[in-house]
């Protein structure tokens, strides 16, 4: 996890006053249905493996993906098209 924590801090744009630092999708996404964290080869989350915060808040009906920015862990909307550090591609997203 140093290493990527490492080479996240290499991607990020000059806002002028600030730095934006890039989010990277991790490959983890929550199927409420099932109500368990999958990555995107279809295997589980091993339980205690990372600290997440609870998906039932703050995400919409395109599900919970979990995204690292700046080493931190954070939740964000599934149909985001943001960098991976994944090896598979992320599936898109069903509109019902």
């Amino acid at each position: 996890m140093n290493f990527i924590n490492t080479e996240l801090f290499h991607y990020y744009e000059d806002r002028g006053s600030s730095l934006y630092y890039f989010q990277f999708w991790t490959g983890l996404s929550y199927y409420s249905e099932i109500r368990k964290w999958i990555w995107a080869d279809g295997t589980i989350l091993s339980s205690g493996l990372i600290q997440l915060p609870d998906p039932s808040h703050g995400t919409d009906a395109g599900g919970a993906c979990v995204y690292l920015q700046v080493g931190a862990v954070k939740l964000g909307r599934c149909e985001e098209a943001l960098f991976c550090i994944c090896e598979k591609m992320k599936k898109p997203v069903r509109k019902n």
